[in-house]
């Protein structure tokens, strides 16, 4: 490589491997198949020519031979969630260097099967600035196998989109833990001289700043969950939710809430999820009561035949309620009916209730109508005797 192209501390053997990338295609090549899935090159001028590389295509179940260098030839095999949010942080990437272009997505392979990828990219910029070209790298999370016997797989892909969330709530974390530092700093130092204006904008950004933080600490508590059934013993519903209460005391006292709890029963399970699970499902029953309102809330579980293999719990509410077009996407991660003016939140509680009841083997679903409460029935496996 010349000279006046290699940075002053670069190390002479990454420079000689610079050089020997540019004078010799076989190394490029045993670099891009012994390091990623597949590599691609987007021209984003003319957006539907991009070079993919022959991994990238074995990577799907298809003969590179039969595959033109065309970005709308794998349009059909993106999970369509997953490409509108690609194109999401694609944009944000060209509009900001530092929107890092990172994600998770999922393809449909040849026989059918699902094909989890980190897809990541960085953007080729002209003297301008403007994205011209997109260069990227697809590294296999695994397959999702589609066959009876895909426990194994299943296994594999949460113990990596596990290890993906945390690495990206480090990543958060970090950098929110000390712009929080530097604005307590502000406050110490400078805040008597603030204007009134000032002092509004630093309180907003202190705010904004510890909400980031909530958010990450939820999402780390969601990638927690995200794992195959294990764990579980007998439990008691009744004492465990005796110790939710003593837990919650000070947030029901404050708002004045009345919670009222009828038999419960022993089920199979993980103490801990069920603990934060009650939390959550009882929090969500005071935050959306009625304004004026005091909340009341009923914990219980119908009775129901000597022969269930499942127990349910119901909690109930007298609040707000939930249009029933959205009974299905309160569950779904940061999804919010409300905005952070009206109810203060971060759009996991139920995201975290939904993921306790599937690695327990069981469901929550809601019955609501606007202005007539909410109940969140819970089946979970129960002991029989």
């Amino acid at each position: 490589m010349p000279e006046n192209q290699t940075k002053p501390d670069m190390h002479y053997l990454e420079a000689e491997l610079l050089q020997e990338i540019s004078c010799n295609p076989d190394t490029w090549g045993l670099l891009q198949r012994a390091t990623t899935d597949g590599m691609w090159c987007w021209d984003l001028e003319n957006p539907d020519h991009e070079w993919m590389s022959p991994e990238f295509w074995r990577l799907f179940g298809y003969d590179p031979t039969h595959k033109a260098h065309l970005s709308r030839e794998w349009r059909d095999m993106i999970h369509p969630e997953d490409e509108a949010r690609s194109v999401e942080n694609l944009k944000a990437h060209c509009a900001d260097p530092d929107h890092p272009y990172d994600q998770i997505v999922r393809y449909t392979h040849r026989d059918g099967s699902t094909v989890w990828v980190r897809c990541r990219g960085m953007a080729i910029r002209d003297a301008s600035g403007r994205a011209i070209r997109m260069i990227g790298a697809h590294n296999r999370v695994t397959t999702v196998s589609a066959a009876p016997d895909e426990s194994a797989a299943l296994k594999a892909a949460n113990a990596e989109l596990r290890s993906f969330a945390y690495a990206l709530s480090h990543d958060l974390k970090s950098p929110a833990n000390t712009v929080s530092m530097l604005l307590r700093e502000l406050e110490r130092s400078d805040g008597a001289a603030l204007s009134h204006g000032g002092a509004e904008d630093l309180t907003l950004a202190q705010q904004t700043v510890g909400r980031m933080q909530g958010l990450v600490d939820s999402l780390l508590s969601y990638a927690s969950l995200v794992s195959p059934r294990g764990r579980m013993r007998p439990v008691e519903l009744a004492e465990l939710m005796e110790e939710t209460l003593q837990d919650m005391a000070a947030a029901i006292q404050s708002s004045g809430a009345r919670v009222t709890v009828g038999d419960l029963p022993s089920v199979n399970g993980d103490r801990v999820q069920l603990r934060l699970a009650l939390q959550n499902l009882l929090g969500n029953a005071i935050k959306y009561a009625k304004p004026g309102e005091n909340p009341q809330v009923h914990v219980h579980a119908p009775a129901l035949p000597q022969d269930a293999d499942q127990a349910e719990i119901h909690v109930s509410d007298q609040g707000v309620g939930v249009p029933s077009a959205s009974h299905d996407h309160i569950f779904e991660p940061f999804k919010r009916l409300h905005g952070m003016a009206e109810v203060e939140g971060k759009g996991l509680g139920l995201a975290l209730c939904r993921r306790i009841a599937t690695n327990h083997g069981g469901t929550i679903t809601l019955q609501s109508a606007p202005g007539d409460g909410a109940t969140f029935i819970v089946k979970l496996p129960r002991i029989t005797a």
